[in-house]
């Protein structure tokens, strides 16, 4: 009630929460809810920037602020299939620049799991 004196409570709404956006996408959030999945999380839905730590009710939890691992994901050229893993900075500003880790047989893309979480901290996109 704008007009109302100090201290009147008896209005029939109460003032809306305060909303943030989500990554990525237009869509609003507040607290523990989940934001619609975007390319960034594999199309996986994720928590709100907001959400309370530990909030864990959404497919896809960030490893860092704006950081996904998506774990392996199909990716088709020239008609083969290569099970790559996507980690970093795909969202907004503080992206540096995007780094292809390759590895030989029979080592695999997992092992660069911890490097992909050190790089993404520091604002690089990586796929393995």
């Amino acid at each position: 009630c704008p007009n109302a004196e100090p201290g009147w409570n008896q209005c029939e709404s109460a003032p809306a929460d305060p909303k943030t956006t989500c990554l990525g996408s237009s869509a609003a959030c507040n607290g523990n809810q989940c934001c619609p999945g975007v390319a960034e999380s594999c199309w996986k839905t994720f928590p709100c920037p907001n959400a309370e730590p530990g909030f864990n009710q959404c497919e896809s939890i960030p490893v860092a602020a704006n950081t996904f691992d998506c774990g392996l994901t199909p990716v088709i050229a020239n008609d083969l299939t290569f099970d790559c893993r996507f980690a970093g900075h795909g969202l907004g500003e503080g992206k540096k620049g995007d780094v292809m880790l390759l590895h030989g047989f029979p080592e695999w893309s997992s092992m660069y799991i911890s490097l992909m979480r050190e790089l993404a901290k520091v604002g690089y996109h990586s796929v393995a």
